[in-house]
């Protein structure tokens, strides 16, 4: 994630309007990836400042109410990226 995130996704979730929607790639989960392949990645993701953390997903649990949250993974534990989508609930207006 980027520096500072736990405050980048609250206020996010404090500016989405109802109805809308927050897509969010994880990439904290490389149990299953090649160690070659993690290690790209883990440069390339550097490049952007961009630091794998394990505490996301339990972040996710403690999101206010009125939000719904899915969670579309790779079909295996482990494989990256998740890509959680985050809906506010209510009508778009």
């Amino acid at each position: 994630m980027i520096p500072g995130w736990q405050t980048a996704l609250e206020h996010s979730l404090s500016i989405l309007k109802p109805g809308g929607c927050l897509h969010i790639v994880d990439f904290s989960d490389q149990q299953a990836m090649p160690g070659w392949f993690r290690k790209l990645l883990l440069q390339w993701l550097d490049w952007f400042h961009v630091r794998p953390d394990p505490d996301v997903p339990a972040h996710w649990s403690n999101w206010p109410p009125g939000t719904k949250t899915n969670c579309v993974c790779a079909s295996s534990p482990g494989a990256t990226p998740c890509l959680r989508i985050t809906r506010r609930q209510g009508n778009s207006r």
